[in-house]
Formats: C-alpha cells, structure tokens, sequence
C-alpha cells in the first residue's frame, strides 16, 4: 500500500482594527445551494 505525504497548512490573517465592526446579518449562501439543501437533509 502506497500512502501520498501529508499536507500541512498554515493558515494565517491579520488583526482587524479595535474599531472593526462586523455586521451582525446573517450571510445567505446562495452561491452552492445544493450543498446548503443537502447539509439541512437531517434537520427537516
């Protein structure tokens, strides 16, 4: 059995500012709504 190496990856962003504000309205998915119908499968 041959086994390909593992990628590791570092994932990293800056610090907004102390004033950022982050809205507080929910974001729609609407760019992969099967994704998003088929995530909601268990919960109906």
């Amino acid at each position: 059995m041959v086994f390909a190496p593992q990628t590791t990856w570092a994932i990293t962003w800056e610090k907004p500012p102390d004033d950022f504000v982050l809205p507080d309205a929910p974001v729609d998915n609407v760019n992969q709504p099967a994704i998003a119908a088929a995530s909601n499968w268990q919960n109906s």
